[in-house]
This record gives structure tokens, sequence and C-alpha cells, in this order.
């Protein structure tokens, strides 16, 4: 169970930022928000445990509960992780400049679909795509992998604005290292134009079936023993792994289930 639950809400709102190469999403549930960050088409990779924190603290100052997530969506071709000393100072700057915005809030309203392909580089849990109603079309694709290539993430997000040309379409993937064979490789996931376009119609039933939703935040402490030199990277990593750990860097993977389930509540 929750060690805290929040007030549910059907208030939505969204705005962006960006400092250097890093961008900050911020997609707010009444008092509780959801913040996406990225460094794409530059290297996009895991977040350490301090600076994880530093983030989490900082959006704590405007909101009540806050998820912190990397979209994980451009690979480098060195495997890192971003701390304070380093590009993740860009993350705060671009965070700091988007916790003084004022975005206007409309009812939220959402539509889900998801689909399961015979692709290697694909996890068991599939692609899901998550529409949101605001000033312009919301999609969020998550892609149960590790990484995405660039022309893939292209591809898709050129279907996508195909067919909603104002639309903002953020791509993400769960770190999973599911597909991956030997330790280190990346086994980025990759697409066709045709599957792209299957994920721009599935895009399309997910805006066409958006319902009225509420949106309902919780954290829960979960223990952790890491042991070994490099305690901050392996907790992040453990942490990814497991997708259990909500406080530090809410694994895409786990907002997938938190996201179905604000879609299951706007059905009752």
């Amino acid at each position: 169970l929750p060690s805290s639950f929040s007030s549910c809400s059907s208030s939505f709102s969204f705005c962006s930022s960006k400092a250097g190469k890093a961008r900050a999403y911020c997609l707010a549930f009444g008092d509780n928000a959801l913040i996406l960050l990225t460094r794409s088409p530059h290297t996009t990779e895991d977040i350490e445990y301090s600076l994880g924190e530093y983030l989490i603290e900082m959006a704590k100052k405007k909101y009540k509960e806050v998820i912190v997530a990397d979209l994980h969506n451009s690979e480098g071709k060195d495997i890192t992780y971003f701390t304070l000393l380093n590009e993740g100072r860009e993350y705060v700057e671009a965070l700091s400049s988007l916790l003084k915005k004022s975005p206007q809030k409309v009812e939220l309203k959402m539509g889900y679909r998801e689909i399961k392909l015979p692709i290697s580089s694909l996890g068991s849990a599939g692609i899901s795509i998550f529409y949101f109603s605001y000033l312009f079309p919301i999609f969020l694709i998550v892609i149960d992998g590790n990484a995405i290539t660039k022309q893939c993430k292209f591809y898709i997000e050129k279907e996508i604005k195909k067919a909603f040309p104002s639309s903002l379409v953020l791509i993400a993937t769960t770190d999973s290292h599911e597909k991956n064979v030997v330790g280190g490789v990346v086994n980025e996931f990759s697409c066709s134009k045709e599957v792209a376009k299957q994920l721009a119609q599935l895009s399309k039933e997910a805006k066409e079936n958006a319902k009225k939703a509420k949106a309902c935040f919780f954290s829960s402490l979960v223990e952790l023993n890491v042991l070994g030199k490099d305690v901050p990277l392996e907790m992040v990593s453990t942490i990814n792994a497991s997708l259990e750990f909500a406080k530090v860097l809410f694994p895409i993977a786990l907002l997938v289930a938190t996201i179905i389930s604000l879609y299951l509540i706007s059905l009752i």
C-alpha cells in the first residue's frame, strides 16, 4: 500500500523549457506533476541518484507529488550517466525555468492504445501510446526497449505529425535490457516506416477514443541494499531493473502502469 496518497484531480496542464541541450517537459495533474527529461538528439542516459533527488526537491517547491523520468530516447557511443558535475546541470537549469511558468489548465481528457510487435529489440511489454488533450494534441509513446535509433524516432514523429501537424510527440523507452544478450550492449529499438505508420494509426485511435479522466498520485518507500564502490550508479541501475522505486527516477515502465490506471479510472 502507498505510504501517502494525494487527492485525485481532473485538471491538466502542460509546459516545457530548454537549457543548452536539455529539455524538460511538465505534465501537471492538479497539484502533482510528471516531469520528463531528454537531451535528444544528443545522448540521453541515466540520471545519478543525487541529481534525481535534487530535481525532485526542486519540483516539490511547486507540486505536492512529483515523478521525474528521463525519456531515454537518444543513445550515444558511450554508456554513461548524468550528475550535477556534468551535463546534468542543464537539466537543473531547464527545470528551474520550467517551474517559473504558469500554463493554462484544462479538464483532463486522455486516450490509450497498445501493441506488441515481433521486433527483436522490443521487450514483452510492447509499445504503449497515450494521448492527452490540450491546446494542442500531446502523444506520449512508451517503447519497452533500451533507447531508440534516431531513424526510427524520426519515422514515428513524422507519421504522427503528418496526421496531427500541431501535435507534440514525446517518445520514451523503458531502458529495458530484456533483449540485451550481452552486458553493455545497447541494442536500440529500431523500426521500419510501416511500423511507424501502425503507431500513427494507433495514435489516431487513442485520440478518437479519449475520455475524461482523473489522475491520482501516490508515493511508497522501498528498501534497497546496494553494495560496491559505485553505489549511486548501481542503485540507479537496480531501480531501473526492479521497476519498483518511485522516488528517484520513477521508471517509465512503471509510469506506463500509472497512466493505464489513470485511463481506467476514466472508464468508471
